[in-house]
């Protein structure tokens, strides 16, 4: 292996321009003399110059790409401490480093400079290997590339632009008119909520060309989301991930992962698109339409400003001058879109324009029951490797019994007797939003209730807090005890190894310890008897005490798996008695609204936290009760798979799929903007 040359300090006495340009290549980008380039930057960088041979001891690895190179040389330097990296931005940066160089990163764009010799010399060709060129415009569909006149056309963004914007100016629309054109109507025309799978086919189509899993590398990405700043500005986090991928691949073991934790972000300096709030709903994301410049001091303009500034930027241009391909390509979509947007008048109907699923006659009444589906906007998907934990009431099992049958990867740390996977873990029913936090608090050590074992009729003891998890009961207080480590293991294994966790909350009716607050799945007494029966007392919870034990619920499991997404239900299932002095009817009605109303402020609240309407499709009049059996109280096969088919058509389905013509003209118009070369970076180096 060769290796980094012996280096000093440059200094006015010791300065030599051959020994200057040879450790810092990228000054000859610049354009400018080794010795004025020392006289202005290098004397106040405390810039070395070589003064000896290689030594030999050291690997040298030259990253060969767009301006996502010297971002994955950062994040190479920290993970390979001992070796010499050299990122070469193509176009900015001194390819001199190539020609000794043990182990070289090109960037898959640029594969054909394997065969141009004055680059990348015959010799070292076989110590060339791919990496990934990134480019995703799933969070950024509406950001283009343009020309005028031949060159980059700019905005406030530099050579970023919005397709938008550029057709509210060629139209001859006003800011405001343009403005207008952000909205989920005209979105939903132009295909921008299926940009996320033509871009994802892509990326990992790239990773594979570069030697990469592509879709593994993909599905960790998308535990960062969003992983782009930019179509083709990465975050450092996404780069770290793609570096670890490369040196994997390369045999070269990394001293650290994860070093987006030790380093700042490069590509933050530079300009960064707003994921829109329409866009980010769909994806479970906050978005919002703050655009930032790039380069210092920062500069953020709302969507009105952004507009209003590309306007600008545009004006003294021939409209016939702007080219821009998605325009082109995709005419028919990108055509009369400011009919989609009536202007507001103090007369119109506020309910003229919303969707058909706006309105019960359009979406419930012309509808056949068996194909209701009141999913709208989905927060987050699932790829079929993602890990799905359920817990809840009996209800909950219904979902983990069909999760299983339908070959979803049911998560189940703690298996039952024989493999019995109803539960994740084996906690038994938990039915309320109490229950689940205390169970959280429990596993991790955080709460120890005074009661360990109850006893039954037949002499033998339980579990008061999973009553029924063990038949076959316990033969004293301690068993019951020595239980616990194994159990609570698997709780912490299933809440920080899970993808998903659906909870299914089913009751407000609680019994509680007096002592200490524990709150069981059963009342004393029905399956157990505690040694002091006095010590216990009903509760009926409000939605506020509903919210708030969510809410703490959520802080506390997101500490320890900050990207798991969780899924919220509430049980269809009726009370089967209530303990409050009035009809089951009324105590189930009480019961299901306060946890209905509960839940929708929590979703509301979080990111990355979802209502699925099981209960509203099992319970609709849609039904006509033929959802549940003769009971009026089980619910039927025929509702669980309802439930269940809405769930993995939203839930667990591909991204929504671009039709095939867009499909094509988005594929060739990443395959040209990938190319582009960032050229921010060439202005701050020439400066």
């Amino acid at each position: 292996m060769s290796a980094p040359v012996n280096v000093e300090i440059a200094t006015d006495e010791n300065f030599n321009s051959d020994g200057y340009l040879a450790a810092n290549p990228d000054v000859k980008a610049t354009g400018i003399s080794a010795r004025l380039h020392f006289d202005l930057h290098g004397r106040r960088e405390g810039r070395v110059q070589v003064i000896g041979p290689p030594d030999a001891a050291v690997t040298r690895i030259a990253v060969m790409g767009n301006c996502q190179a010297p971002v994955l040389a950062a994040c190479l330097r920290t993970m390979l401490p001992d070796a010499e990296i050299h990122g070469i931005h193509l176009g900015v940066s001194s390819t001199e480093a190539v020609a000794v160089s043990d182990v070289i990163l090109l960037q898959t764009e640029f594969a054909a400079l394997k065969d141009n010799s004055a680059i990348i010399p015959d010799r070292q060709v076989p110590r060339a290997r791919l990496w990934p060129t990134f480019y995703h415009a799933g969070f950024h569909p509406d950001l283009v590339y343009a020309q005028a006149g031949g060159t980059a056309l700019k905005s406030p963004l530099h050579d970023y632009n919005s397709a938008l914007t550029i057709y509210g100016w060629l139209r001859g629309l006003s800011v405001k008119q343009t403005v207008g054109l952000y909205c989920e109507r005209v979105f939903d025309r132009l295909g921008y909520f299926t940009y996320a799978a033509s871009s994802d086919a892509r990326l990992v189509e790239d990773f594979d060309l570069a030697g990469l899993d592509g879709a593994a590398l993909l599905a960790s990405l998308k535990r960062q989301v969003p992983f782009c700043h930019a179509v083709n500005h990465p975050t450092l986090a996404a780069v770290a991930r793609i570096a670890e991928r490369v040196l994997d691949a390369a045999g070269l073991a990394p001293s650290v992962r994860g070093v987006e934790r030790f380093l700042a972000d490069p590509l933050l300096a530079g300009p960064i698109w707003p994921v829109y709030p329409p866009i980010a709903e769909r994806l479970g994301l906050a978005g919002s339409f703050e655009f930032k410049a790039g380069g210092a001091p920062v500069r953020i303009l709302d969507l009105e400003g952004f507009v209003a500034g590309s306007f600008a930027a545009y004006e003294g241009q021939a409209p016939s001058d702007i080219q821009c391909d998605r325009l082109t390509a995709q005419a028919d979509r990108y055509r009369d879109l400011e009919n989609l947007t009536s202007p507001a008048r103090r007369s119109s109907n506020p309910y003229r324009n919303l969707p058909d699923h706006q309105f019960w006659s359009r979406a419930m009444a012309g509808v056949a029951s068996a194909d209701l589906d009141p999913v709208i906007q989905p927060k987050f998907r699932l790829t079929p490797s993602d890990r799905i934990a359920t817990a809840g009431s009996c209800f909950a099992q219904h979902i983990a019994r069909t999760l299983i049958a339908r070959g979803f990867n049911y998560h189940v740390t703690e298996p039952g007797p024989g493999g019995a996977e109803l539960f994740s873990a084996r906690f038994g029913n938990i039915y309320s939003a109490r229950q689940l936090l205390q169970l959280a608090h429990r596993a991790y050590g955080q709460f120890q209730p005074r009661d360990i074992a109850w006893i039954r009729p037949d002499g033998r003891y339980v579990d008061p807090f999973r009553p029924q998890i063990t038949p076959e009961g316990y033969g004293s207080e301690p068993e019951v005890a020595q239980a616990l480590p194994e159990h609570f293991a698997a709780v912490r294994r299933m809440f920080e190894e899970s993808d998903l966790f659906i909870f299914t909350v089913g009751l407000t009716e609680i019994w509680e310890s007096t002592a200490d607050g524990a709150v069981f799945p059963v009342a004393p007494g029905v399956v157990a008897q505690p040694p002091d029966p006095s010590q216990y007392r009903f509760a009926n919870m409000t939605a506020a005490e509903v919210r708030a034990d969510l809410t703490a619920f959520i802080a506390f499991i997101r500490e320890r798996n900050p990207d798991l997404k969780i899924l919220l239900t509430v049980s269809p299932v009726p009370l089967v008695a209530t303990y409050e002095g009035r009809h089951v009817l009324v105590s189930t009605t009480y019961s299901k609204s306060v946890l209905r109303a509960a839940v929708g402020e929590i979703c509301q609240d979080h990111v990355g936290v979802d209502y699925f309407p099981s209960y509203e499709i099992i319970t609709s009049w849609h039904s006509a009760g033929t959802y549940f059996e003769g009971d009026y109280r089980s619910v039927a096969e025929s509702g669980v798979a309802h439930v269940m088919r809405v769930f993995g058509r939203h839930y667990m389905a591909a991204s929504p799929q671009p039709n095939p013509r867009q499909d094509d003209a988005l594929r060739a118009e990443f395959a040209q903007s990938s190319k582009i070369l960032c050229d921010e970076e060439a202005l701050d180096a020439t400066g």
